[in-house]
Parts: structure tokens; sequence; C-alpha cells
């Protein structure tokens, strides 16, 4: 996990963490999504294997809204939606759809079968995605070689999750671990 960990931070840029005041509300609040993140897989193991994956997936959905609702209701207000092209709507419907919705479905799933550290291990692919399809969609983006020693290192990192996992005889089953 450290590597995999390691090689996010590398792709992101150590170098471009900052403490400022203007960005320090919006780093600790990530931070803090990421704390209660890692605190959701721990502790809904055990939901997840009671009911059906969208069924979790539908309440995890309408109590983050009613938790981020109360944040954006002002700026909803005031949104000038006639004035959004139908390009960043498409691109909203697809962030919600695939992004979002879809992630936790399969988090969920995941959780289903095998050990909450393998699941939260593939976190750090997320922003590896991002920087290789961020070319496509971002004129001055490119592939570089910090990007592909970073996708390397977190790669290499979730191998090393999984070999642990098969070493320790949970394997991957196809079933879910209540079957």
């Amino acid at each position: 996990m450290a590597l995999a960990g390691a090689g996010a931070i590398y792709l992101i840029g150590p170098d471009r963490l900052s403490l400022a005041p203007e960005v320090a509300l919006g780093n600790a609040l990530i931070v803090l999504g990421m704390i209660c993140y890692a605190t959701y897989f721990v502790y809904s193991k055990s939901v997840v294997g009671r009911y059906h994956p969208i069924t979790v997936s539908f309440y995890v959905m309408l109590f983050a809204s009613v938790g981020v609702l109360p944040l954006g209701i002002g700026s909803i207000a005031s949104m000038r939606f006639n004035e959004v092209s139908p390009t960043v709507w498409w691109w909203v419907g697809y962030i919600v759809l695939f992004p979002t919705i879809l992630t936790y479905l399969l988090n969920i799933w995941a959780l289903q079968r095998v050990s909450s550290s393998l699941v939260a291990g593939y976190i750090y692919l997320q922003p590896l995605f991002a920087a290789a399809v961020a070319p496509l969609l971002l004129e001055d983006e490119q592939i570089t070689t910090r990007t592909a020693v970073a996708g390397l290192a977190i790669f290499l990192g979730l191998g090393l999750v999984i070999l642990a996992e098969v070493r320790q005889h949970r394997g991957i089953p196809l079933a879910p671990v209540g079957e």
C-alpha cells in the first residue's frame, strides 16, 4: 500500500502540496474526505455482505446527497442553467454516472468478495487514470516520465497487495463472502 501511495503522491507532485491560507481549507477537506472514505471501507464490510450492492449504493448516494446539498444549494440557486453548453452537461452526466455512481457500486460489489484493504488499494488508480485521460481532454496536458514512473509504482504496489491477499489464502473468490 505504501508503494502505491508513494506513486500517487509522486504523480500529483509533493512540490505542489501547500498549506497556504488560500488552499489550506480545501486541502484539509480532501484529507478529511480520505479519512472518511477509509473509515467507510473498514466499517461497511459487514453491511455490504448483507445487502445487494445496488441497495447499499443507493443509500450511500442518498446520505452523501443530504450531506453535500447544504454546501452547494447556494451555488445552484444563483446558477444560470441556460448558459451551460450541452457539452458541459454531457460531461457532468458522465462524471455523475461513471466516476461516481459506477465506482461506488463496483467498490461495494468488490467489498463483498475481497478484503477492504484490497479494495481501498484501488483508490490509487484514480489519479493515474485522471492523468492518463487528461491529454485527451486538455490541450496543455501530456503523459510524462513522471506519469509513467508513478503509474509503475502504483501498479507494483497494488500487485504486492494482491500477492499478500493470495498468500494469506484469502484468494479472490467469485462469489460474495456470505455465500
